[in-house]
């Protein structure tokens, strides 16, 4: 029999009129490598609400604990950078070097220069 999921709420979805996280057309928002799970996602600046900040969260995947709460997350928010266009596209996509582990994320292109980080 199947277990009920345990639901990891990572950061409140901004409030916005175009919905800039989990969108249908978004890849790789969330990734699993090499025993680690990775998600991406934007939120509200806590000053200013029509700014958003990229944020990257991490979990050490043990099936053991898949299901419990001892599946902690970690988060990383840069609040270096300022995304403040309302535009439902510019979703942010990441990719994890099965190499050296290295986390590769592109956010905020729509039309425009690219950014990432690495």
């Amino acid at each position: 029999m199947l277990q009920s999921p345990l639901i990891s709420v990572l950061g409140k979805d901004p409030q916005r009129k175009h919905r800039i996280n989990a969108n249908s057309f978004q890849q790789n928002a969330i990734t699993t490598v090499n025993g680690w799970q990775y998600a991406a996602f934007y939120t509200e600046d806590s000053k200013n609400t029509g700014v958003c900040h990229v944020n990257l969260s991490r979990r050490k995947i043990d099936l053991s604990k898949i299901y419990t709460a001892q599946a902690h997350w970690e988060t990383i928010t840069f609040d270096d950078y300022d995304q403040i266009a309302d535009d439902g596209h510019n979703i942010i996509s990441i990719g994890v070097a099965k190499g050296d582990g290295t986390i590769h994320c592109a956010f905020d292109h729509h039309c425009d220069r690219q950014d990432f980080a690495a």
